[in-house]
This record gives C-alpha cells, structure tokens and sequence, in this order.
C-alpha cells in the first residue's frame, strides 16, 4: 500500500512539475508576442496613411499653382503690361485692341464702331498717317489712383526720338485678386462739340440721328447743335431736308474746332418739278381771274388757308384787279405769257423761294363812256418773287403772286 501511495505521490509531483514548466513556457511566449506586437505597432506608428501623403501632395501643387498664377497674373494685369499692349495696337493702327485698352465715357457717340471708322479713313485727305516703327515704355510716376509712363518712340523715316506721355487708371476686376489697368486716352474724343448745318436739315452723325436734345439755336440759317463727347477723326454725315436731294459726306472732326457741315443742298428733281408747275398753274389762273375781275374766292386755293394769309392774299389781290383791269378807263383784256424761267431755292419745311422770270404780251383797252374806244398791244419782262410753302396738304403760294408791275419793263419799240 505504502509503494501505491508513493508511486502516486511521485505522479502528482511530476504532473505539478509539468504545470509550471507549462506555465513557465506560455509566459516566456506571451512575452515573445508581445514584444513582437509592440514592435509592429510601433512601426506602424511610424508611417502615415497613403489619403494624407495624397493631400499633402495636393497641398504642394496647390501652392505652386498659386505663386505661379500671383506671379504671372502680376505681370499680365499689371499697368505697364496694359500701356505697351495699347501703344502696340496704336502703332499698328488695330484700332479694335486701341478701343479695348481704353477708358471711354459712356456715350452712343463713343461707340467702338464709331472709334474704328474714325481711324480707317486716314489719308483720305492725302494727309499719310505717321508710321511708329519702335517704342519703350518706362515709368515716369505713380500714385495710389494712377500710373504715368513715358513712351519713346520713333518714326518711319526719320532718326530723331520722340516722346508722349501715357495714363493708366485701375479697371474692372480681373480674375481673383486683380484688376485691369486702361489707358486714359489723350487727344482721341473731344467734349462738347459744336456741330453746324442747314437750317431745317435732320442730321445723322455716324448713323445716329440727332434729336432735339443736342440743338442749341439757329443764327443765320444755321442750326447749331452741340454732343457731349465725339471721337477725333473722320465720320459719315447724313443731311436730309424736305423737298432737297439727301446729303452724304465724311467729315474730318479736329479739336478745338467745330465740325461746320454746310453744302449746299440741291432742289430735288421731283419736288423742283412740282413747285414750278404749281408756280405756273396759279399765275394763269390768278392773272385771268384778274381780267375777268372774278371774286378772291375763285383762286382761294392756291394761298394759305389760315387767317392772317388768306385776308393778306385778299387783300393784295383786290389791289391787283385795280392796276390790271379794274379802272373804268382803262385795264388789261388779254395776257399771254410767252416764257417762264423759274428758279427754286429755300429750306423746305420753312417755304422755298422761288423767282419767276417772264417774257409776255398784252393787249390793254381803253374806256369812254363804258365802250371801249381804242386798245393798245404791247410787250415786255415781269419778274415774281414768290414763297411756295409745303406745310399744308398741297403747295400755297403767298401774295408775291400780285407784283406783276413792280418789276415790269417794256420793250423799246412799245414805250
């Protein structure tokens, strides 16, 4: 028994033993594993994840990208840049890029098609435009609104260096964090400017028709009318005026000057031929109804209708039939009106002026008793001045129609 409970003893000893060693392993390989982990967590720790090298990366690009466009974007908007850009437009007569580079008041008279027509008529006046053939912009002075370069330039043909002077004001905003620089233009539009005509024309100044806004006064049959702003240079004038051929010109506008536009407007063929059939229609009718002593009423139709011209045409014809063929002695049986030259001139809506030079013959009679005893044949030139007038419906003539005599000169043979 004693030899059991010995060899069971020992057993329980061994197993006891083998428990600790076993304890004693797994310790000794929790230990390896865990510093194995620490060591890989520590390395881990030691690298950053690919997102952030992605965003740093990003960040450099970005920074780059933003020096480069401050760097680049101060010397593409920068006034400098701005004032040889312009003056290179100016010396190769690129009058689009001239227009864009500058600043301009705001006015339908300064208008970009009105800046380039100006310019492409150069040397239509045998004036040949000077040629720029090189230049240096380099700055003379600057303040916190404006900026003043000196420009050298030469000409085509001549060695001498010339200089001008050139401002640059800042504009509207340009990208992020700039502004556009534009020129101030010197010597290219002129304010207030003058402009005479015709009386009564309508003018059209580069296809813009002038109103009533821009007129001044008229003085001496000339209207005058004054813009706010007009480019220098050269422009397309249109003239119409009633009754006259229309006008169409270019005019060369200079500062310091007004731009005078006064042709002489021509008689229309159409309205020249109306007026002197009118002329001619109304002294046969006014002369015979003279003879025949009719009433004013007869001829009424060809004088104005408003009051005051028609007791004035009344007036003078009752005056008429008295020197004509009113007298109980004597008076006018038969006219003949062997040429008429007519000649029309005036201003349209303000009546035309027209002289009517004749050539005629005429039989007088005269009286005893109411019979007639004797008559006397003789010929002669008369002379009318008249006014035509074309505000109403149809032509009026005015009272000039009656001066038969005030100009009447017979011939020899019949004084």
């Amino acid at each position: 028994m004693k030899e059991i409970w010995k060899k069971l003893l020992e057993k329980l000893n061994r197993a006891s033993d083998t428990e600790e060693e076993f304890y004693e392993e797994l310790e000794d390989r929790e230990l390896v594993i865990d510093e194995e982990d620490k060591k890989q967590r520590i390395t881990i720790r030691g690298r950053l994840p690919r997102f952030c090298w992605v965003v740093i990366g990003n960040a450099v690009v970005f920074a780059a990208l933003c020096i480069l466009y401050a760097v680049c974007g101060s010397h593409i908007y920068s006034a400098k840049t701005a004032v040889r850009e312009y003056y290179g437009a100016y010396a190769d007569g690129d009058w689009n890029h001239v227009y864009d580079a500058c600043a301009f008041p705001d006015s339908e008279f300064l208008s970009r098609q009105s800046f380039v027509n100006a310019h492409s008529y150069q040397g239509i006046d045998s004036e040949a435009p000077q040629e720029i053939i090189g230049f240096t912009v380099k700055l003379a002075q600057k303040d916190e609104i404006s900026r003043f370069y000196q420009i050298d330039y030469r000409v085509k043909g001549s060695s001498e260096m010339m200089s001008t002077q050139v401002e640059a004001v800042r504009g509207k905003p340009a990208g992020i964090f700039f502004r556009q620089w534009e020129v101030i233009p010197d010597g290219l539009y002129m304010e207030n400017v003058e402009i005479q005509i015709p009386a009564q024309a309508k003018l059209t100044l580069d296809g813009i028709a002038l109103s009533s806004e821009y007129f001044i006064t008229t003085d001496n049959n000339v209207d005058i009318y004054r813009v706010p702003y007009l480019f220098c240079g050269y422009h397309t004038i249109a003239l119409d005026q009633e009754g006259k051929d229309s006008y169409r010109e270019i005019y060369k506008a200079e500062e310091g000057k007004p731009l005078q536009i006064l042709p002489e407007l021509r008689l229309s063929e159409t309205t020249g031929a109306e007026i002197a059939d009118f002329v001619i229609d109304a002294v046969d009718a006014v002369y015979e109804a003279a003879i025949g002593q009719e009433a004013f009423d007869v001829i009424s139709q060809y004088f104005p209708s408003d009051a005051i011209g028609r007791n004035r045409a009344e007036d003078a014809y009752e005056e008429f039939i008295g020197n004509f063929a009113g007298s109980s002695n004597r008076g006018v049986t038969k006219l003949a009106i062997r040429q008429m030259d007519l000649n029309v001139s005036g201003e349209g809506s303000s009546g035309f002026d027209v002289k009517a030079d004749m050539i005629f013959s005429a039989e007088e009679a005269y009286r005893a008793w109411y019979f007639y005893s004797s008559t006397k044949t003789y010929s002669g030139t008369s002379s009318l001045q008249l006014k035509v007038y074309t505000n109403e419906a149809d032509l009026k003539v005015n009272e000039g129609i009656f001066g038969f005599f005030e100009n009447m000169e017979l011939d020899e043979e019949d004084i």
